[in-house]
């Protein structure tokens, strides 16, 4: 698999803890501290899977439910993972926190923060078998651009012609290494 998961946390210790026990599992991630610079990196690198932080310390203007509406106006696929330790409990159980946040964001799984690294890694992996069941169902995918309204015509054939020109290249790579 060559799905990459992008995990957003302001905290450098948590960061390189979640980092640390997805790379066990070796799961390709990428870490990124800053939400400010988050969308950026994801446009530069997009992931299938994001685990996001709900709050953050030093922005907070800017929250992981903006910053998972953000990724997936940029690739509506992309399977998000909101964790938090600061979002009140006493209001919603773990199931109707869940399904408020997938109503409002397609946020799709919830944890709590300082919650268990294998309930984690179970979800990430989840989410990625789900992205990778779904990476050849093409009408989910185009109905999924289409409702984003996230894929035009040139935007098509721009993908298609980077598809042809990577396929001719390693082509010619592997013909030159017989």
């Amino acid at each position: 698999m060559n799905e990459q998961v992008m995990v957003i946390d302001d905290e450098p210790p948590v960061l390189q803890s979640l980092l640390r026990a997805l790379e066990i599992e070796d799961i390709t991630c990428i870490g990124v501290e800053d939400p400010k610079t988050a969308v950026e990196v994801f446009k530069a690198s997009p992931a299938d899977v994001v685990v996001v932080d709900f709050f953050y310390e030093a922005v907070p203007e800017i929250t992981g439910l903006d910053l998972i509406a953000e990724i997936q106006k940029i690739k509506p696929l992309t399977k998000a993972i909101l964790i938090s330790g600061y979002i009140d409990h006493e209001k919603l159980d773990e199931e109707g926190l869940e399904k408020e946040l997938q109503a409002k964001v397609r946020c799709d799984y919830y944890l709590q923060k300082s919650g268990d690294r294998d309930e984690l890694i179970s979800t990430v992996k989840k989410a990625l078998s789900a992205v990778q069941a779904a990476a050849t169902d093409w009408k989910s995918i185009a109905k999924e651009y289409a409702d984003k309204g996230t894929v035009d015509i040139g935007n098509v054939r721009q993908m298609n012609e980077s598809i042809k020109d990577n396929i001719v290249v390693s082509t010619h790579e592997e013909r030159e290494e017989e």
